[in-house]
């Protein structure tokens, strides 16, 4: 999540008086401008490094970017390959199966140097020059150990400590080893320090670099017991400075540290955490060259408190600064304000891209970002992500000047296929320039004073998330009437309130489902029409092994469900929510049973009573389980699978997905599952640029975009063929993953264990798109009536009421709002 800014909770009364006051407004005369000729325009080069390193088979890997060395641009590497289960444990060596590199880049990403640690340190002499020093040594058969720690940034160097020893008792010596990133040229010298912790301090908690600086927060306890930081900062000199923090604030406890902001002149501001870790942060500065820290006065940083200071850059030009998903901002200290530096909608860059990096660089005139990214399918691949170097250099003009700009709005956050479709089509399409507006995005509706509570729950946050789509959505429509909305809207399949002809343009007439998943494209409909297109899905449903399920069977009546949960979940509930919970998300999957034929609310009926009875009957407090109790087939009986794709099932089930199947949730008519819409695109009714938001669906609905939905939200995409390549991928992958077994584990131990290592039958595929074909319905929720109903039905639950009695209450209520939303 990000920064969420506070609001005011407007009141259902206020929401229902504003709709009609402003539906009778006059329509304000919609038009988009152009790209002006003199706006600001960066030219992006996107380099994916390449690499030596060799990540195939290896358990687990970590990627990390130092940043900028001198002219030199560095990564670090670090692999750990499996150990097999018959090595002797006695004789070998870690490092035979560990991998530390370091790779130096030049300023167009080419491959400068690759430096192998171990071999480095073999080659470079001193484990020799260590053995002369070793009084021990000669008396020993037994060769010297070394250990490799972290590289650190030393001016234009890398430091490196390296230990060698005899046996792990013995006495060791240490040595900085010092690597030229460019040329990879090695130096070393006695050390001194090593790695003695401060005084008091117990262990490493993090380690971070701010501008020249490199800071290590040790833990230690004071005197009562209580945990506590200690400021371990090295400069680019290697002059060393340790700040306890108990002793320098005696009557102030400091828990953790959040984020750091140089301040120049050798200072450095740190946000921290008090007693009352969801209380207003704490900042005090530390003076590097003295090894003091001030505590601020009250209030005097609070203007800094919805920045996340840890992802802050310092550059001697130009100060600090910030980025987010929207451009990078300059943090203004002797004014105390933030102002943009770069918008991102100035440039083609993937905002999902930018979660990831940092900025390295900072001039007028060029931005160097760097960062490991995980934003498609390298996820999923050994190793993890890729390493990019993006640069983003002034244009003398803008390239995009005369287009018409579309602007594009999500409820949630921009996702790595909703960037990259952006990027595509703005590079691409002659006529149109699409950017974003974060108005509508959710986190800006949250509450954080509700969601910073330790006592806060699942339906805490639920209560909360809701009341801030409802907010959303009020402002959004308000927005679309008075024609200031958004041109694109993404992710607001969930917002009912929409989808009628005043919000969103029918796209019924304008969709090819060749190719697509169309089944799920017509269920999205509403009474006809497609205002809101499926980009990517999940399945919601009960998950049970095949034989479990009878023939013809595709669901649970409330009746079959009751007796699926005695038998064979052994009375343990799948669907672990409250009475209120499961009583919406069940309504939510039949609400086509409660409408007139004239569009009316209808509870008053047959299957409004049987899911209430069933619920206040059946539902109870959910006791504390293990994953293993609800998560594993074999335990759980069923599972409740929400906004499921085959790639969750598949990582949650292994090889038992070969034999289970996909139930829909308890319903009244026993209907089977229902899909969850969690990408999704519309078009405003009020655009005056339909077709060109229409072209840029198209890119959305391509293959490569459609697949890029898969690996990030780990959906099903809408693109059949998108579906067919990400499955197979996945099966293969999970096959080829599960060498590692045969490899670490012998055969005795993996049967003691319980590890199933049989493969997946890439028949599942065909069997998973079935069941996908046999869908009709799609989840329907909405916030504001959700709202209502959690209000009004725990009367009945606790007997307050019943059902008679709340019934046209309830009915009352919703028809009143939704009549006054008319």
């Amino acid at each position: 999540m990000g920064n969420p800014k506070k609001f005011i909770a407007c009141t259902l009364a206020f929401s229902m008086a504003l709709m009609p006051m402003v539906s009778g407004c006059g329509k304000k005369p919609r038009s988009n401008p152009k790209v002006e000729a003199d706006s600001d325009w960066y030219n992006v080069t996107k380099v994916t490094l390449e690499s030596e390193v060799d990540f195939s088979g290896v358990q687990y890997s970590q990627t990390n970017v130092m940043g900028k060395v001198g002219d030199c641009y560095v990564v670090w590497y670090r692999a750990q390959y499996p150990i097999p289960y018959d090595v002797d444990r006695e004789t070998f060596d870690y490092k035979d199966y560990t991998l530390m590199q370091i790779d130096g880049y030049d300023s167009n990403g080419e491959l400068l140097c690759a430096v192998d640690l171990f071999d480095a340190v073999e080659d470079s002499g001193l484990v020799e020059d260590a053995i002369s020093m070793m009084s021990d040594a000669e008396e020993t058969e037994e060769a010297p150990m070394y250990n490799v720690w972290d590289p650190e940034i030393k001016g234009d160097n890398l430091s490196v400590l390296v230990e060698v020893y005899t046996d792990p008792e013995a006495a060791l010596i240490s040595y900085e080893v010092l690597i030229d990133p460019v040329t990879g040229e090695l130096s070393y010298e006695i050390s001194e320090e090593g790695r003695d912790l401060p005084p008091r301090a117990e262990g490493t908690i993090f380690s971070t670099r701010i501008s020249e600086y490199q800071i290590v927060e040790y833990i230690a306890h004071n005197d009562v017991g209580a945990p506590y930081s200690i400021l371990g900062i090295k400069d680019h000199a290697g002059n060393h400075t340790a700040i306890d923090l108990d002793e320098q604030f005696p009557d102030t406890h400091i828990g953790s540290i959040i984020g750091y902001l140089d301040l120049g002149s050798g200072k450095i501001l740190c946000e921290a955490c008090g007693d009352d870790v969801f209380g207003p942060h704490l900042y005090f500065t530390v003076d590097t060259s003295t090894g003091t820290a001030t505590m601020a006065g009250d209030g005097q940083y609070s203007w800094l408190s919805a920045l996340d200071l840890s992802t802050c850059s310092y550059f001697e030009e130009i100060g600090n600064v910030i980025m987010d998903t929207h451009g990078i901002r300059k943090i203004d200290l002797e004014n105390s304000e933030i102002t943009e530096a770069v918008s991102f909608d100035s440039c083609n860059i993937n905002r999902s891209d930018v979660s990831s990096l940092s900025v390295i660089s900072y001039t007028e005139d060029e931005i160097v970002l760097m960062g490991a990214t995980y934003g498609t399918a390298d996820l999923y691949t050994a190793g993890g992500g890729k390493v990019l170097l993006v640069k983003l250099n002034k244009a003398d003009s803008n390239p995009n000047a005369g287009k018409t700009i579309l602007t594009a709005a999500t409820t949630g956050t921009i996702g790595y296929a909703m960037s990259e479709a952006v990027c595509s089509f703005n590079e691409t399409n002659p006529d149109y320039f699409i950017r974003f507006d974060p108005k509508y995005e959710v986190d800006q509706y949250m509450d954080m004073n509700n969601m910073t509570s330790m006592a806060m729950d699942e339906s805490d946050y639920r209560v909360t998330a809701v009341g801030a789509y409802a907010q959303l959505t009020d402002q959004l429509t308000v927005d679309i009437i008075a024609g200031e909305g958004p041109d694109i809207i993404f992710d607001s399949s969930r917002l009912s309130q929409l989808n009628t002809d005043d919000y969103l343009l029918d796209l019924s007439d304008r969709i090819n489902t060749d190719g697509l998943f169309g089944n799920i494209i017509e269920a999205s409909k509403k009474d006809g029409k497609l205002y809101q297109i499926p980009l990517a899905f999940g399945i919601t449903g009960i998950v049970t092994k095949t034989e479990n399920v009878a023939s013809g069977q595709t669901g649970f009546t409330f009746d079959e469900y009751g007796e699926f949960v005695d038998s064979v979940c052994n009375g343990n509930e799948p669907i672990a929510m409250n009475q209120t919970e499961f009583f919406i998300t069940c309504l939510g999957a039949m609400g086509d049973l409660f409408y007139t034929e004239d569009g009316k609310i209808d509870y008053d009926n047959e299957a409004f009573r049987s899911l209430a009875e069933f619920t206040d009957n059946n539902i109870f407090p959910v006791e504390n389980r293990t994953y293993q109790d609800v998560m594993v087939l074999d335990n759980a009986g069923g599972i409740y699978f929400s906004n499921g794709s085959f790639m969750t099932l598949l990582g949650n089930l292994q090889s038992g997905i070969n034999d289970a199947t996909i139930l829909g949730i308890p319903s009244y008519d026993g209907r089977g599952p229902i899909a969850s819409v969690g990408c999704s695109v519309a078009i405003s009714s009020q655009s005056a640029e339909q077709d060109g938001c229409w072209s840029f669906i198209e890119t959305l609905l391509s293959q490569e975009i459609q697949e890029y939905h898969a690996y990030d939200t780990d959906l099903t995409p809408v693109n059949t063929a998108a579906f067919d390549s990400v499955a197979t991928t996945f099966v293969d992958d999970h096959n080829a993953r599960l060498s590692f077994y045969d490899t670490e584990i012998s055969p005795a131990e993996l049967a003691m264990m319980n590890i199933d290592t049989t493969r997946v039958d890439p028949d599942v595929i065909d069997s998973y798109k079935t069941m996908i074909g046999s869908i009709r319905g799609v989840e329907s929720t909405d916030f504001s009536v959700d709202l209502i109903i959690r209000e009004e039905m725990p009367a009945y639950f606790f007997g307050q009421k019943t059902i008679d009695e709340v019934i046209p209450v309830l009915e009352n209520r919703v028809q009143t709002f939704l009549d006054e939303r008319e």
